[in-house]
């Protein structure tokens, strides 16, 4: 091993240590990787989700990747076309991914897979011009992989445990309501066509047969719950906004099963 490619893995480790156990952005790693390797650096989810870029400035932007930031989607086809790869591949020529002859020309692209415990997380994809891609630039893809493997590991559990603890909150509230209650909320919230909108509660009432009082108290219970937000627009109504996206579909679901059935 260089002593170059030793002090540039160090460097990426060491990026990961600073963080204290916070999210490391991906967009971090792309930044480093690219001024290591003079490349331009995409992590791209198993869906096809940017999750993160770095342009280098002196490498032309390829179709598809020429507005391409963070949170965007890369198209379904090129996608298809990463996951295809099913091991680390260097010096890939860019036809192969469907840009013509013209496009290509001059460019050579490394693609790696993002792998953990046997699971197919995402995609890491470099590209370069006028220069192959050595066993060194090959072993520091594959380290600076290892950590992004684990941030996306890492952020997809702290995603399963906030679901958890949404549907606790949701599966809480819903046991606080009456039968009757759960039936006008659902109404209330499917009335609102999204996650935010305004109602008149009285007019709800009428159209749903059910007495405003409960429909009101009902709502109170979700604001203490905080699943969500009401604010008084007076004579318009009431502005709800529904603040956590699994109560919203499981409030549809009610409204599909009581009122529907």
């Amino acid at each position: 091993m260089s002593i170059e490619l030793l002090d540039r893995t160090r460097k990426i480790n060491h990026l990961l240590s600073e963080s204290s156990g916070d999210k490391v952005a991906f967009s971090d790693i792309c930044e480093m990787m690219g001024s290591f390797l003079h490349s331009s650096v995409y992590v791209i989810s198993r869906r096809g989700k940017v999750l993160g870029v770095y342009r280098h400035p002196d490498i032309r932007a390829i179709a598809g990747f020429e507005d391409t930031q963070v949170g965007s989607c890369a198209e379904e086809r090129l996608n298809e076309r990463f996951l295809s790869v099913l091991s680390t591949k260097e010096n890939v020529n860019l036809e192969t991914l469907g840009l013509d002859e013209y496009e290509a020309e001059g460019l050579t692209a490394m693609i790696a897979p993002i792998l953990v415990n046997g699971d197919r997380l995402g995609t890491f994809f470099l590209y370069r011009e006028e220069k192959t891609y050595r066993i060194d630039d090959i072993i520091l893809c594959e380290s600076s992989n290892m950590i992004i493997g684990l941030v996306m590991t890492t952020s997809l559990l702290a995603e399963t445990g906030e679901e958890l603890n949404k549907r606790e909150a949701i599966s809480s509230a819903i046991r606080t309501l009456s039968e009757l209650e759960q039936r006008s909320v659902a109404a209330v919230i499917h009335s609102l066509g999204g996650m935010s909108g305004q109602v008149i509660t009285s007019q709800l009432a009428t159209k749903y047969h059910v007495t405003r009082s409960v429909m009101v108290n009902a709502l109170r219970k979700l604001e203490s719950a905080r699943l969500i937000r009401t604010q008084s627009a007076g004579v318009k109504g009431t502005r709800i906004e529904v603040l956590n996206d699994i109560a919203y579909d499981e409030f549809e679901r009610i409204f599909k099963e009581k009122w529907n059935s």
